[in-house]
């Protein structure tokens, strides 16, 4: 009978210690999950033309698998072709921009929000269902669109005013295509 009375007495000893000892695994764990995912985002960067920018622009958190990472990617040359719009459309419009400097520029901006189009259409086929040739699709006509641009002013045999943010847009676009490669 004392055998019967003592058992009731361990069963909350015994399950305080099984919560206790899940409440340090799930610490452990949770601690650990963070390092696996910078290690998973520095290999996938690792792959890319620009590894740096790539890392510069990855979030742990927001960059649980390379889906996620290419979207964030994508999502930051969305950014950067809005910013590269703008800033043709100031220059445009600046009473000083040589009719020759300014055509070019026209060129730039139809491109530049051609690659908004494109780049968004691309976030959007990550999103969905669309197939691996559609995001490709769309990512490799930002890239054109970008060179395009480019091509604008070399053609005349000028020096482009955007040729900076057109570089930095252009890396993040081939990162982009780069991690839209490797999700097949």
């Amino acid at each position: 009978m004392s055998k019967l009375l003592a058992l009731p007495a361990l069963l909350p000893l015994l399950l305080l210690l099984l919560l206790a000892s899940t409440a340090v695994d799930a610490r452990v764990i949770k601690r650990m999950q963070p390092r696996r995912a910078l290690l998973d985002v520095a290999a996938a960067c690792k792959t890319t033309s620009y590894p740096l920018l790539c890392q510069s622009l990855a979030v742990p958190a927001n960059s649980a698998s390379l889906q996620d990472l290419t979207g964030t990617v994508v999502s930051a040359a969305v950014d950067k072709a809005k910013e590269a719009q703008a800033e043709v459309a100031k220059l445009m419009a600046a009473p000083g921009t040589p009719k020759t400097v300014s055509e070019s520029l026209s060129v730039c901006r139809a491109n530049f929000e051609s690659a908004v189009d494109s780049l968004r259409g691309a976030g959007k086929n990550l999103k969905g269902a669309a197939s691996h040739a559609d995001l490709m699709n769309n990512l490799s006509a930002a890239s054109a669109f970008v060179e395009t641009c480019s091509d604008a002013f070399d053609e005349r045999g000028l020096k482009s005013p955007v040729a900076k943010t057109a570089e930095q847009l252009g890396m993040l676009v081939s990162n982009s295509l780069d991690l839209g490669s490797a999700l097949k």
